[in-house]
C-alpha cells in the first residue's frame, strides 16, 4: 500500500503536460526563434535572455500547483504534511530532470562554439568555464529557487486569500520604497554600490546563498499550509 506522500508525488508525476512538456515546449521556442535569428544575421557571439522562460515558468508552476492540487488532496484524506512532502518529491524530481538536460544542452552549446552560429542561450554569467557538475547543480538550485517562491506566494495566497496576498506586495512595496527613499535622501547610492561590488561571490557561493533561500522559503511555505483551510 503506497504512502499518502507517495500518493501526491504519483498525482503530481502524471501530469507531465506541466512539469515537462509546457516548459520545455516554451524554451526550445525561444531557443528556435534565437537560432534563427542568429542563423540569419549572423551577429558575432550575442546572448540572449530566453533561458528566463524556464525559470519564471517554474515561479508561475509553484503559485497555481497549490490551487490546482491542494483541496483535492485533502478531499483524500491526506494530510497538509503529506501533500507538502509528496509535492516537493514530484516537483524535485522534474526540476532535477529539467537541470540535466539545461547541463546536457550547455555543454553541447560550449562544444559546437555557439551552435555554428555563436549563440549562447543555455550559458549563464560564471558557467562559460565550468564543468557539467557545477552547472547541473546551478541549474538545479536555480529552478528551485523560483519554483519554492512562487509556491510560498501560492501558499500565502491559500492562507490568507486575495487581500492578504496583496497586502503583503502592498507591504513589500512600501518598505522598499521607503528603504529606497532613506538611501537617496542620504546620498548612500555610491556606498551601497561599493559594497555591493566588494562581495564578489563566486558561482559556488552564490548557489549556495540561494540554497538557503530556497530552504526558508520551502518553510515558510510549510507553515503556511499547516494552517491553510480547504477551499471549493
Amino acid at each position: 500500500m503506497k504512502s499518502r506522500t507517495a500518493t501526491v508525488a504519483l498525482m503530481h508525476a502524471r501530469d507531465k503536460w506541466t512539469w515537462l512538456f509546457i516548459p520545455w515546449m516554451v524554451l526550445l521556442s525561444s531557443f528556435i526563434v534565437n537560432f534563427t535569428i542568429g542563423l540569419i544575421a549572423r551577429p558575432e557571439n550575442f546572448t540572449t535572455g530566453g533561458l528566463m522562460s524556464i525559470l519564471i515558468y517554474m515561479l508561475v508552476a509553484g503559485i497555481v500547483v497549490i490551487h490546482q492540487t491542494f483541496s483535492f488532496a485533502l478531499g483524500l484524506c491526506i494530510t497538509r504534511r503529506s501533500y507538502f512532502a509528496g509535492t516537493v518529491a514530484a516537483a524535485g524530481g522534474y526540476i532535477l530532470l529539467s537541470a540535466v538536460l539545461l547541463a546536457v544542452l550547455l555543454l553541447l552549446e560550449q562544444a559546437t562554439e555557439g551552435w555554428g552560429v555563436g549563440l549562447h542561450f543555455f550559458e549563464l554569467p560564471y558557467l562559460s568555464d565550468s564543468g557539467a557538475g557545477l552547472a547541473l547543480w546551478t541549474f538545479f538550485i536555480l529552478l528551485l529557487f523560483m519554483f519554492f517562491g512562487g509556491l510560498t506566494i501560492g501558499s500565502l495566497f491559500r492562507r490568507f486569500g486575495k487581500q492578504g496576498l496583496l497586502f503583503f506586495f502592498l507591504a513589500a512595496t512600501l518598505g522598499f520604497g521607503g528603504w529606497t527613499a532613506v538611501v537617496t535622501a542620504m546620498d548612500w547610492w555610491r556606498g551601497v554600490g561599493g559594497w555591493l561590488m566588494k562581495l564578489d561571490f563566486t558561482i559556488v557561493q552564490t548557489t549556495f546563498l540561494l540554497l538557503a533561500c530556497t530552504l526558508a522559503l520551502a518553510a515558510v511555505s510549510y507553515m503556511l499550509l499547516r494552517r491553510s483551510t480547504v477551499q471549493a
